[in-house]
């Protein structure tokens, strides 16, 4: 099995273990529901003798028996392939590239959070406009009698196209980490036996 076929399964596990496993006293629905007990009421009404009901009860704790033993089967099978995964990942170096991807991707919502922030703002090229304009008022309050100056406005402390130069440079970097790591992926293969249980789970028998 690839590594990205590998990667692909652990997430497709992942999902179908993420219902949590109920536990129940009737009925018995999905493969996530164990049921621990059973009624008298229900089990002597589908029994035409004592023997028969022995034997529906027998059953019944046989099947759940066997559900519990293959639930927990294909959890630690998971464990197991997250555990191959991850000592794959560092014997190809496909851990340092999910390191650098991750802390590309945190520089880059930095940076793109700031330019939401200065999306208002003036630049310093305005800085000259805005203090005539601030002179203006100082003059008028002088001059006019309940005159109050409004100016006020925010100046970035960034250059909003050097940010944006920034974020288009590392979003060419996490491409190329990411076809490297595709790369690796879809080349190298992890060898791994899976019990039936699981692989019946993935849809691969």
């Amino acid at each position: 099995m690839t590594l990205g076929g590998l990667r692909k399964n652990i997430d497709r596990l992942k999902s179908c273990l993420a219902k949590n496993v109920t536990i129940q006293g009737s009925g018995r629905s999905d493969k996530n529901c164990i049921v621990s007990y059973m009624d008298t009421k229900s089990l002597f009404l589908l029994s035409a003798s004592q023997d028969e009901a022995v034997a529906k009860y027998n059953d019944e704790s046989s099947k759940t028996k066997k559900q519990l033993e293959d639930i927990l089967i294909v959890n630690r099978e998971f464990a197991e392939m997250k555990d191959i995964l991850y000592a794959e990942n560092a014997k190809y170096g496909i851990d340092k590239i999910l390191t650098n991807v991750a802390q590309l991707e945190q520089e880059k919502k930095i940076l793109n959070d700031i330019l939401k922030s200065i999306s208002n703002a003036h630049g310093v090229d305005d800085l000259e406009r805005l203090y005539e304009k601030k002179l203006e008022d100082d003059k008028l309050e002088k001059e006019k009698e309940n005159y109050y100056s409004r100016t006020n406005a925010n100046l970035s402390l960034f250059d909003t196209e050097e940010l944006k130069k920034r974020v288009l440079a590392i979003t060419k970097e996490i491409t190329k980490l990411e076809e490297r790591k595709n790369e690796l992926n879809w080349s190298h293969k992890a060898t791994l036996e899976l019990h039936h249980q699981t692989a019946e789970l993935l849809g691969l028998e």
